[in-house]
């Protein structure tokens, strides 16, 4: 544990994480293809592992998963859910080459007519919200991201929902929105209304951003760099990073890294060293 810093063993992760005003920037997973089936549930704490979806679902995910793996595409199999009915329709989305196509079934059973990978279900174009609340992985997902995806929910009048794990549960409220592909973090609730309003606008919050999430980590933590130039990612180096605006191609530097020592959950309570990028003006 980090010298000079005042923590019990019940401090929840995020608000060591905060206290360490550890940077979040680089943080999001990396993920080519996005698969989130609605999942009503509870949700364990390795959902994908066990879960009460019948064998054609879990069939479904598992022959996605590998798929994508061999092409590639560094899948990730969200469970989500909403206000819904048991008499409700499901909902199974995916999220590729900066396309998001939804769909309603009424029963597992027909997943077996969607490839995930070649999805031809209804592109869906309003931005969506999914804010992690699972709970079984960590207590911090639930405590803090529950206010936070009701008032989003409220604020888009039903487009947010309840996700499991999205990665780094000490930067819990974590936030990904879709089909912009960005992952956020520590989407405070008395915060939400300010972050709420810059995302519809089309702004990128920079205070709660982690990265693209279709960027790799050195991308993503030159991110905030290409924006205010008003530029698009490129490609990199060992390096830099090259990115694009209209005046021409640019670099910037991809930034130094930190070891930094930190609380990686409040379940296991393990401090363990992380390299987290320096902050970019």
């Amino acid at each position: 544990m980090p010298e000079n810093l005042e923590t019990t063993d019940t401090t929840p992760c995020a608000e060591v994480s905060a206290a360490l005003n550890e940077p979040m920037i680089g943080s999001a997973p990396q993920v080519g293809l996005w698969i989130l089936l609605e999942v009503r549930d509870v949700w364990e704490a390795k959902n994908l592992e066990a879960n009460s979806l019948p064998d054609v679902a879990n069939a479904w995910l598992e022959d996605a998963m590998d798929r994508g793996e061999a092409e590639g595409l560094m899948p990730r199999a969200q469970f989500i859910r909403h206000r819904r009915r048991p008499s409700d329709p499901l909902t199974v989305m995916t999220f590729r080459d900066g396309e998001l196509r939804r769909q309603e079934i009424s029963d597992y059973s027909e997943l077996t007519a969607i490839d995930p990978l070649n999805c031809q279900m209804p592109k869906c174009e309003e931005i969506l919200y999914f804010v992690c609340t699972h709970a079984r992985r960590d207590v911090c997902c639930s405590r803090e991201g529950l206010p936070t995806w009701q008032r989003l929910d409220t604020l888009s009048s039903g487009r947010a929902w309840q996700t499991t794990h999205l990665g780094g549960h000490r930067f819990a409220p974590n936030v990904l929105t879709l089909p912009t592909a960005r992952s956020y973090g520590r989407v405070r609730v008395d915060e939400v209304d300010v972050f709420f309003a810059d995302i519809e606008s089309g702004a990128v919050p920079a205070r709660f951003l982690r990265g693209n999430s279709a960027l790799p980590p050195d991308a993503q933590a030159c991110e905030p760099t290409i924006l205010a130039n008003g530029g698009h990612f490129v490609g990199l180096s060992d390096t830099d990073v090259k990115f694009e605006t209209e005046s021409g191609i640019h670099t910037t530097p991809i930034p130094a890294k930190l070891d930094l020592e930190i609380l990686a959950g409040c379940r296991e309570r393990e401090w363990k060293t992380v390299e987290v990028y320096e902050a970019t003006a």
